[in-house]
């Protein structure tokens, strides 16, 4: 509390008469909290039973008012970043607009371990801090306002909704993709390693990396025998090292980069691995990667009863390379549709439209300007099992630092 105090008061120095900072003491069923509670302040609930607000709110001269609902001990290293954050969208007056294509279906109310039905973490994160709009999986044009659009498992998209993100990317927008070969997710329970699955859980956008120097490696799933993740084998079995289920450390993550900067650890399960090529006005950097003591694994392998699963470990051969996981791409990108938009499906009645055939923007072959591309290969770090306490004294504290890449590649 001391720190926040601190760092406001610098800011009202700095601000002099153009800040009004004001600190209040929030008190039960007092106007305080209705206030509080207006602006979306969230209470923690202390073992006695009283509510704890520890929260921000900024409130702009023409009325617009932005928060950080609660102050997150995870992110103590950031909190000048996201006090300047706040204060910077506060003088803009409006929220950037942000858009999510998800192909898991439960996204906004996945079941927790208590029985509960919650939107994933990151979804209300961003819903507090951007103008969020969740689209369609089938559109043909995603708009120019939108300042980032986000891909989770884009599993069998459609080329009018590859095409409409090809042009998004070339007309300046940014993008973040997270994509799977072995979704848990999306297979409904990633709760044990092993087990079989009929259905499509794997994603990726190679039809557009590839024109851009990125592809995730079909059907396989990497681990790493170095940071292998500790697994219960079976119902009662003794704990084991599992090679697809990775902890890595920060030795595997870019600390030059901001996106990752300060990351300690990630957990990433049936993970894939990129490769990496060269292309034109296009510069690639390896954000995460594994460690030298990997393997690629096809997902008949991984596929396996979890009783099974120590076999892994024991057979583990070193491909002795280090696979890159998270990548992030800059510069003027090429379409993947030298012909221009795909010719409309017939059976396109779920199709979005998002302008007419007469306002729709000429086709771009290269970028006008310069974007980023940050593409991650696990879609699970983000589902709330793998990445928060759902049931933590000051309400939701992240187990690792899943979400916090997330929110470093957003910002």
């Amino acid at each position: 509390g001391s720190r926040v105090n601190e760092l406001l008061q610098e800011y009202k120095k700095i601000g002099g008469d153009k800040i009004d900072l004001q600190v209040y003491d929030v008190r039960p069923d007092s106007e305080e909290e209705e206030w509080a509670i207006k602006y979306g302040l969230k209470a923690a609930s202390l073992q006695s039973g009283e509510s704890v607000y520890f929260g921000l709110v900024l409130v702009n001269s023409k009325g617009v008012d932005s928060s950080i609902p609660f102050f997150n001990f995870d992110r103590q290293q950031q909190l000048e970043y996201d006090v300047s954050k706040l204060l910077s969208a506060s003088l803009e007056n409006a929220k950037p607009k942000v858009a999510v294509i998800s192909g898991i279906t439960d996204i906004q109310g996945e079941v927790s371990q208590y029985g509960v039905q919650e939107d994933w973490y990151f979804l209300n994160q961003l819903k507090e801090s951007t103008d969020l709009s969740v689209l369609p999986s089938k559109i043909q044009d995603i708009s120019p306002d939108f300042k980032l659009l986000i891909l989770i498992h884009p599993k069998s998209l459609g080329e009018e909704t590859l095409y409409a993100i090809d042009q998004f990317v070339l007309g300046g927008g940014n993008m973040i993709a997270l994509v799977d070969p072995f979704c848990q997710a999306d297979k409904g329970d990633g709760s044990q390693p092993g087990g079989v699955s009929q259905s499509k859980n794997s994603s990726d956008i190679n039809k557009l990396t590839e024109t851009w120097g990125l592809k995730l490696i079909s059907d396989k799933v990497v681990g790493d025998a170095k940071y292998s993740a500790s697994v219960s084998a079976g119902q009662g079995g003794m704990p084991i090292h599992y090679p697809p289920w990775m902890i890595l450390d920060k030795e595997a993550v870019n600390q030059e980069n901001i996106a990752t900067n300060g990351i300690d650890q990630l957990l990433m399960i049936y993970a894939g691995a990129f490769e990496v090529s060269k292309v034109e006005g296009v510069n690639s950097e390896i954000l995460v990667k594994t460690s030298k003591e990997s393997h690629l694994y096809s997902k008949h392998e991984v596929e396996i009863p979890s009783e099974q699963a120590d076999e892994l470990l024991r057979t583990f051969v070193s491909d002795n390379k280090e696979y890159p996981l998270a990548v992030l791409l800059n510069g003027k990108f090429k379409s993947s549709f030298k012909d221009g938009r795909p010719a409309s499906s017939p059976d396109n009645g779920g199709t979005e439209n998002a302008s007419s055939e007469q306002g729709r923007a000429a086709h771009l072959n290269e970028s006008k300007g310069s974007s980023n591309v940050i593409i991650l290969s696990d879609v699970d770090l983000l589902s709330n099992r793998y990445s928060v306490n759902e049931q933590n004294f000051f309400g939701n504290k992240y187990v690792n630092d899943n979400q916090i890449i997330f929110q470093n590649s957003v910002e």
